[in-house]
C-alpha cells in the first residue's frame, strides 16, 4: 500500500510506481533529511545505515512553495515539516483549500515540508501528549484498517 520505494528498519522495499514523489525523507544515523527530486541514493544511505525514509510530494522547498501546485480542493491536510530546525507534523485545523494550506506553511516559516495526507479511510491519525493521553486528529473508521503508513516520534 506504500507508493514509492522506502525504507523500514534499515531495508529498502519496492513500492508502486508514484509520478506525484517529488521528494522525500529519510533519518539515518541519527540525523534526518528533505530531499528534492531523485531521492533513490538518499534512501540506499538510509538503508545501509539501518534508517528509515520515505518519498512523497515536497510542497515546500527552502521556505518556499513548490509550484506548480500538485493539488486542489477543500479537504484536511497534512505536512511533515522543518521549522526552526525541528521536525514536526502539521495538520490544517478543518479543511481549506490546498493553495491555503501551503501558503499558512510558508506564512508559519517552514523551511521543508512533505505533502503526507492520505485521503479519507486512510487519514487515520492521533497523538500522545506529555501526560501521555492519546487525541484524535482523524478518529478511526472502517475503511482505516489497511493504514500502513505511521511516522513515530520518540524522546
Amino acid at each position: 500500500n506504500i507508493d514509492g520505494d522506502h525504507v523500514s528498519g534499515g531495508v529498502r522495499h519496492k513500492g508502486a510506481v508514484c509520478k506525484d514523489n517529488s521528494g522525500a525523507f529519510t533519518w539515518a544515523g541519527g540525523k534526518w533529511q528533505f530531499v528534492t527530486g531523485d531521492y533513490s541514493e538518499a534512501l540506499d544511505k538510509a538503508a545501509a545505515q539501518a534508517g528509515m525514509g520515505f518519498g512523497q510530494a515536497m510542497i515546500v522547498r527552502d521556505g518556499k512553495a513548490i509550484t506548480p501546485l500538485w493539488r486542489q480542493g477543500n479537504h484536511e491536510y497534512r505536512a511533515l515539516c522543518e521549522k526552526d530546525g525541528r521536525l514536526c507534523i502539521v495538520d490544517s485545523r478543518g479543511s481549506v483549500e490546498y493553495e491555503e494550506f501551503v501558503q499558512r506553511l510558508v506564512n508559519y516559516g517552514v523551511t521543508h515540508a512533505l505533502y503526507l495526507d492520505m485521503g479519507s479511510g486512510w487519514n487515520h491519525s492521533w497523538w500522545r501528549d506529555y501526560t501521555g493521553t492519546v487525541h484524535e486528529i482523524h478518529p478511526r473508521i472502517e475503511k482505516c484498517r489497511f493504514c500502513t503508513n505511521w511516522i513515530t516520534f520518540y524522546k
